[in-house]
């Protein structure tokens, strides 16, 4: 979606499935892409997921389930914030 020139059409391809997934908390599409450059992706991946944590716990939201993604939306304590 973003950066497109920056990536070749199998990446595109594999970031628009990896999008799928990630919205269901399955992040293991990530590992390709990190295997293919390792050094600007990681800390990429790392600031990203400091950054959810910041605010998850900025918002205080809440997921009893034992697995996230949308699919457990209706029992998120805090569901706006989540989606943000």
């Amino acid at each position: 979606l973003l950066f497109r020139k920056y990536f070749s059409q199998q990446d595109r391809n594999a970031g628009l499935v990896n999008f799928i997934l990630g919205a269901t908390h399955i992040t293991e599409g990530a590992i390709p892409f990190a295997a293919k450059k390792p050094i600007p992706v990681i800390p990429i991946l790392m600031i990203g997921s400091s950054i959810s944590a910041i605010l998850t716990y900025s918002f205080a939201v809440q997921v009893p389930a034992p697995h996230g993604g949308f699919l457990v939306l209706p029992v998120v304590t805090g569901a706006f914030q989540w989606v943000l």
